[in-house]
């Protein structure tokens, strides 16, 4: 609740802007561009010059659409938290292959919250079966549900989350994880890659996968040439920092050395004229891991040079 304007400036975060952006863009996958723009359309025209309430937006949205929009905005907007989603494939001879699908809130490890928590959740997915690849969704808003799959055979791979557009963590059988572990450089979009390398972090950090699990993939992405990629790749490295003892301290960092060492040294400390806007948003992440948790000598000593010399001017 907003009581004073000062309010209305500290109510603008991560919440609002990440979340709210992530989850627009879900529901506009879900309900379909053109039903959205026209709800937005909608609802900017009858309220035009005045005030408006979430209700009227989703109000909007609902006669756009055609159907009750309330209890998927109300999931996200009305309750905290993320859904995790498990999945597991079957496929059994005669039938179409199929994805169980179970829903609870994610936590990590440690955590007090209560995981019993479900939301009106937009699942789309995507699967490779030899030389065809396809999608599929479903609404998912109960604990459990099931979406049949339109491959012509039991897929090879499952992308859990088409385009990175879903707003939940996901959580593939180990089977379904390692075989798409191994196709994800060439199987996979950017959003996808990004979004895989997250849910690995993710479930590293509630015990369900092995740092080791994710310390391979990320060996696999590190050299990706997409800024996105490798920007996800340090998040699960630096990550894990906490999580490593004196006793491999030195495997550690030479493990991040041997990954970005030779990357870091090409960005360098300072901005080269004439460079995009990837470099200069990698930069700092990718110096402060491989200076920092790496402890490259080199690139210590280059950072105290600069910052004494800022310091003397």
């Amino acid at each position: 609740p907003i009581t004073t304007e000062q309010e209305i400036e500290s109510s603008f975060d991560r919440i609002t802007y990440d979340k709210g952006e992530a989850v627009l863009r879900m529901i506009e996958r879900s309900l379909g561009p053109d039903v959205f723009q026209r709800g937005v359309r909608a609802y900017l025209a009858k309220h035009a010059w005045g005030n408006a309430t979430y209700d009227d937006f989703v109000g909007a949205m609902t006669e756009a659409a055609g159907k009750d929009a309330k209890p998927l905005f109300d999931s996200f907007v009305k309750q905290s938290g993320v859904p995790l989603v498990e999945m597991k494939l079957a496929c059994e001879k005669g039938k179409p292959p199929t994805l169980a699908l179970a829903q609870r809130r994610y936590a990590p490890t440690g955590s007090k919250i209560d995981p019993k928590r479900t939301w009106t959740l937009p699942v789309c997915v995507r699967w490779g079966a030899g030389t065809k690849t396809g999608r599929d969704c479903t609404e998912l808003a109960a604990p459990t549900g099931e979406l049949a799959l339109s491959a012509p055979a039991c897929p090879e791979w499952i992308a859990p989350n088409e385009g990175g557009n879903g707003y939940y963590r996901s959580q593939l059988e180990p089977t379904l994880l390692a075989k798409l572990l191994s196709r994800a450089r060439k199987a996979l979009s950017i959003g996808e890659r990004v979004g895989l390398i997250g849910d690995v972090g993710a479930l590293v950090e509630n015990g369900t996968v092995g740092k080791g699990v994710a310390l391979a993939l990320v060996a696999d992405l590190a050299k990706d040439p997409s800024r996105h990629i490798v920007d996800a790749s340090i998040g699960i490295v630096a990550g894990i920092d906490e999580m490593i003892g004196d006793k491999l301290r030195p495997n550690y960092q030479r493990f991040i050395r041997k990954l970005y060492l030779a990357r870091a040294k090409q960005l360098g400390w300072q901005s080269k004229p004439g460079e995009g806007p990837d470099a200069k948003e990698l930069r700092p992440e990718l110096l402060s891991l491989v200076a920092g948790e790496g402890n490259d000598p080199a690139l210590v000593a280059e950072a105290s040079k600069l910052a004494r010399k800022w310091l003397d001017d």
